[in-house]
């Protein structure tokens, strides 16, 4: 008995130390799941997890165990250390100066002593012409082999100093002998130049170099300014540059010198311009043409490289937008005549809108906004050329694309579209403002309620997309409200006919303006009485203006006591509104208006008026004055 009994123990003693193993295993198998998940994530944390796997081990075993990452949390902590030490050193000025900055000096110090050399050479006849080349020729070659061997010792700053300098010393030694000596005409110069560029673009892919590539660069751009001989216009001069530039354009993408492709950009459009400048009078007009084409195709390059996205990095918005601004600026001096530059903005309108449809197809929200902008400026300046000579028309356009592009911008959340929107309607609304109104009936009249209309179309726009941003809404509503008072100032001087209409038309405007975006500053009480204020000083200039026509016929001081009348009943209507409504805004405004009325017979009736009708009109105003008060008697009771 005591044997099985025995047996029963170890059994049981079996099954509880398995499950004990089982259990450990499972809180082995949570733990490496655990470093699954912050597999990526900082050394300190695996080796956070390396120590809970070691204890889980050792409990089990009771043995110690190595750290399973003991040569990653080593690695990570001389990383981290050499980190700190980046950070916290200073920098060496000694090796910054002497070994990036002298012999970047010293080369062009060397070059000058070298011009010296030769001019005393010169001056003392001690060399000859052909010596002087030949002399040029083999120190670009010396230095050169000396530059190359810098490399070989690691002192890659110096030798690419000195390649830059082989390179100017062969340049320059061209010049001499095509401008200076004659020795060889423009043609072999020009093509011996592009050698010794082509020579340095080679050389800066081979130390990979993007600082000496842009002084290549530069020096390419200068090869035509450096030969003699040259007659006619500089066709040639200009299709070179542009070619010049399409080779560094496909230089840039290869090696992914993103600061070469911006210099490069920018620096044909600055060479370009020194071409025109040169450029004899009776062969500019010609030489504009060409560069209008050439920087055409600049432009379509660029497109090519950024669409393509053949330079990770380069943002559309600001490259392409820069670029389609110089360019139509080149296309305007030199498509001639007028149709072919509307033919050119047309072209790039419906480019773009393309792009613009491609773009939101394939989700790439930053082409779709410089697409549409670039579409929307190219319409507006389209517009400006086919209706240059009507106003109205160049107005209404501008208006109308204006708030077309903003509401795009708005709804596909484009902000350059939306910035190019309000630019447009902006200069648009400005030319509404300036242009007088000569007729009642006239262009200039219906573009001033279409601007006004727009302000409304303006208001549901941000209505709709941004109704978190109260101050939008009320910038909005006050140069609203302004709008209409310019537009009723502009009018010509009220008739009991068609303006009667207009400025009652106005009036109704501005107060259904003023209810649908009171909402928005009813809190703020200075823009709301503001914009209450403007109301009313509109209301009180229509109704002097209708009783002074009405009264026209009639002597001045009839005039004046009839005006004097209709703005006391203006303030009796305002003052019982508000006590019927229990308005108290209205109730003020009619106190104010009443003495606004007493003011203006005090300090201007009576110095015209006669004794008869200032008895009439201080009898009339007290009576209304008695009879208004006493309606707050009425609504205490």
């Amino acid at each position: 008995m005591s044997g099985v009994q025995g047996g029963d123990r170890v059994d049981q003693q079996s099954f509880e130390h398995l499950e004990e193993r089982v259990h450990q295993l499972e809180n082995e198998v949570r733990l490496l799941k655990k470093r699954l998940d912050v597999r990526e994530e900082e050394g300190g944390k695996e080796i956070r997890l390396a120590h809970e796997l070691k204890g889980a081990e050792t409990k089990r075993s009771g043995l110690p165990t190595e750290p399973i990452f003991k040569e990653k949390a080593s690695n990570n902590n001389q990383s981290a250390t050499s980190i700190t030490k980046t950070e916290t050193e200073p920098i060496d000025w000694e090796y910054a100066i002497g070994r990036v900055w002298l012999p970047r000096i010293f080369i062009f110090v060397l070059l000058l002593g070298v011009v010296w050399g030769f001019k005393v050479a010169v001056e003392y006849s001690i060399l000859t012409e052909t010596a002087r080349v030949i002399l040029g020729f083999v120190s670009a070659g010396i230095i050169m082999f000396i530059g190359e061997k810098q490399f070989k010792h690691d002192r890659s700053a110096l030798g690419k100093v000195l390649l830059t300098g082989s390179v100017s010393i062969l340049i320059l030694t061209t010049f001499a002998m095509n401008s200076l000596y004659g020795m060889i005409p423009a043609a072999p110069a020009f093509i011996m130049n592009i050698l010794w560029i082509g020579l340095g673009i080679y050389l800066s892919k081979r130390h990979r170099s993007e600082v000496m590539a842009i002084l290549f660069a530069v020096m390419g751009y200068l090869i035509p300014f450096l030969l003699a001989g040259q007659e006619g216009p500089p066709f040639v001069g200009v299709i070179y540059e542009i070619f010049f530039y399409g080779v560094l354009l496909y230089f840039a993408i290869h090696t992914g010198y993103k600061l070469l492709f911006f210099i490069a950009t920018g620096l044909l459009h600055f060479v370009l311009a020194l071409f025109f400048i040169v450029t004899p009078d009776q062969y500019q007009q010609d030489i504009l043409l060409v560069i209008a084409i050439g920087a055409l195709m600049q432009h379509f390059l660029i497109f090519y490289s950024v669409f393509f996205k053949k330079l990770d990095t380069l943002l559309p918005i600001p490259i392409l937008f820069t670029s389609f601004v110089l360019t139509t600026a080149w296309a305007k001096a030199g498509l001639l005549p007028e149709t072919i530059f509307n033919g050119y903005l047309l072209m790039m309108v419906l480019v773009y809108c393309t792009i613009a449809f491609i773009a939101n197809k394939t989700s790439r929200n930053e082409f779709m906004s410089v697409s549409l902008s670039i579409a929307t400026f190219g319409l507006g300046l389209l517009w400006f050329q086919l209706f240059e000579n009507d106003q109205a028309a160049t107005m209404a356009a501008l208006l109308l694309e204006g708030i077309a592009a903003v509401y795009l911008g708005e709804k596909f959340k484009l902000e350059l579209q939306k910035i190019s929107g309000y630019i447009i309607y902006i200069i648009g609304g400005l030319m509404v403002m300036v242009q007088p109104i000569d007729k009642l009936w006239s262009g200039e009249t219906f573009v001033w309620i279409g601007f006004i209309a727009s302000m409304y179309g303006l208001i549901e726009m941000n209505n709709r997309f941004h109704q978190e941003k109260k101050e939008m809404m009320i910038g909005l509503s006050i140069i609203a409200v302004l709008m209409h008072v310019v537009f009723l100032v502009e009018l010509p001087v009220i008739k009991l006919g068609w303006e009667t209409i207009l400025w009652f038309t106005g009036l109704i405007s501005l107060s259904g303006l003023y209810l649908w975006t009171k909402r928005y500053y009813q809190d703020q009480a200075i823009i709301h009485y503001f914009i209450i204020a403007v109301n009313t000083l509109v209301q009180l200039a229509f109704i002097t203006l209708m009783v002074s026509s009405l009264t026209k016929g009639y002597t001045f001081n009839i005039e004046m006591m009839s005006i004097s009348f209709s703005w006391a009943i203006y303030a009796s209507v305002c003052l019982i509104a508000g006590v019927l409504y229990n308005n108290k805004a209205l109730r003020l405004l009619g106190m104010g208006l009443l003495l606004l009325t007493l003011g203006k017979l005090i300090l201007f009736d009576l110095q015209y008026v006669t004794i008869v009708i200032r008895a009439i009109l201080f009898i009339g105003l007290g009576m209304i004055g008695i009879v208004l008060s006493r309606l707050y008697y009425v609504k205490k009771a």
